[in-house]
C-alpha cells in the first residue's frame, strides 16, 4: 500500500482482490461460509476509505473468530496472505527486532526531558520527579563556598590594602555544578528505566555530553550521541536523528549474533536442521533466530513428542512457528535475505544450551 490521498483509490482496488483472494482460501479449506463471511466483513469495516496514516507506509491485518484487528506499520509489505491457527508474523520480524523502541535524553541547563521513541512515533516520559532544570536542582543544595574573603586589619598597612579574594577557577565550579544537577538527573532515570534493555541517547551541547557520561549508571548508554541544542529542535526532529543512530546499533546487533553463529559452527550450540529448531523454539532453546525471508517450509509440529511432519503448503508455516515461539520465550528473531542465510537453510538458530542426550 501506498500513503497519500491520490493513493487511495488504489489501495483500496488492491484490498478488494486481497479480501476475494481470503474468500477463496476460506472457502478451499472448508470454513463455514457464515463464518467466512462475517470475518470478510469485520475486514471490510476496518479498511474503511483505503487511505494509510501520514506516518504508515504499510498494513497488517490480523483476524480470528472473535477478534479483528488492523495496524498501520511504517513499513511496507509485499502483498500476502495467509490463514494457519495462529498469525503470521514473520514479515514483521524487522519492526520486532530492529524497529525496537529506545530511550532518548534530551539534555540542557534549563529543560532535561526524557523519551521513549521508535521509527514511527516519540512520546515524552519525563518522570515527575526529575529535575528539569539546573536551577530547580540547585535550589536546595547547601550554598557553595565559591569564594574566601581573606582581609586582615591587624595593622593601619593592612586595613588601607584592599581587601583579597582567593576563588575557584570559574570553569570548574560551572562542571562541578552541573555534574550534580546530572547525578540528581541520571538517578531519577536510573529508577524508572534501570530494570530494561532499551538503549539510550544523548542529545545536548557539546561540553554536556562528557559531564553526563561521568555520572551515568545506566547500562545501555550508546557510544554515539547528539551534538546539539535539544531546546531547539521539534521533538519529530529530535527522534529522527537519533533514530539514525539506533537503527545502526540494531543491524549491528543482527551482524555480531550472525557472526556469533558462523565461529560456533560445528558446535552443538548452532543448528541449521529444521526440524530441530522448530521444537527448540517451541520448549525455548532458542537465543536467536534466523529465518530466510523468502523461503517457507510446511507441516506440522506434534507438541507431545516434539516431532516435525512436513506437508505441502495449506497446513502451518514452520518458519513463522519457530519465530512465533522464539520471541514469545523472549529469544530474538531476524529476517534475512536467503542469501545472507548460514547454509542458505530456511532457518538457523544459536541456542542457550545443547540439547540433552
Amino acid at each position: 500500500m501506498e500513503r497519500g490521498p491520490d493513493k487511495a483509490q488504489e489501495n483500496r482496488i488492491r484490498l478488494k482482490n486481497l479480501s476475494k483472494t481470503i474468500e477463496n482460501r476460506l472457502t478451499d479449506q472448508d470454513i463455514p461460509k457464515e463464518q467466512g463471511e462475517q470475518f470478510l466483513d469485520s475486514v471490510e469495516t476496518l479498511l474503511g476509505n483505503g487511505r494509510l496514516p501520514s506516518n504508515s507506509d504499510g498494513m497488517a491485518l490480523f483476524a480470528k473468530e472473535d477478534d479483528t484487528q488492523v495496524h498501520f506499520l511504517p513499513h511496507s509489505f509485499a502483498e500476502r496472505v495467509m490463514i494457519d491457527n495462529q498469525f503470521y508474523i514473520k514479515p514483521l520480524l524487522p519492526l520486532l527486532t530492529e524497529d525496537r523502541d529506545f530511550y532518548l535524553l534530551a539534555l540542557s541547563q534549563n529543560d532535561v526531558r526524557l523519551y521513549q521513541a521508535n521509527q514511527a512515533k516519540i512520546d515524552d516520559i519525563t518522570p515527575s520527579d526529575l529535575p528539569r532544570s539546573i536551577d530547580e536542582a540547585m535550589e536546595y543544595e547547601d550554598p557553595e563556598k565559591r569564594q574566601q574573603y581573606h582581609t586582615s586589619t591587624d595593622s593601619p598597612q593592612a586595613a588601607s590594602q584592599p581587601a583579597s579574594f582567593h576563588t575557584h577557577h570559574p570553569d570548574e565550579e560551572k562542571k562541578s555544578r552541573i555534574r550534580r544537577f546530572f547525578q540528581q538527573v541520571d538517578k531519577s532515570i536510573s529508577d524508572h528505566i534501570a530494570t530494561n534493555d532499551l538503549p539510550l541517547v544523548l542529545i545536548g551541547v557539546d561540553y554536556l555530553l562528557p559531564i553526563y557520561r561521568e555520572v551515568n549508571s545506566y547500562n545501555h548508554l550508546l557510544e554515539r550521541d547528539i551534538e546539539g541544542n535539544p531546546e531547539r529542535l521539534a521533538e519529530h526532529e529530535l527522534q529522527v536523528q537519533a533514530w539514525e543512530i539506533v537503527r545502526h546499533y540494531f543491524a549491528q546487533a543482527r551482524q555480531d549474533a550472525l557472526e556469533k553463529f558462523n565461529t560456533m559452527q560445528g558446535s552443538d550450540k548452532v543448528s541449521t536442521d529444521l526440524d530441530e529448531i522448530v521444537a527448540a523454539a517451541h520448549y525455548g532453546r532458542i537465543d536467536t533466530l534466523f529465518t530466510a525471508e523468502d523461503k517457507e517450509r510446511w507441516g506440522t509440529f506434534n507438541e507431545k513428542t516434539g516431532q516435525v511432519q512436513k506437508a505441502e503448503a495449506g497446513q502451518h508455516e514452520l518458519t513463522n512457528l519457530a519465530s512465533r515461539h522464539t520471541l514469545l520465550n523472549n529469544g530474538t528473531a531476524y529476517m534475512l535475505p536467503a542469501t545472507d542465510m548460514p547454509e542458505e537453510a530456511p532457518l538457523a538458530a544459536i541456542f542457550r544450551y545443547a540439547a540433552s542426550v
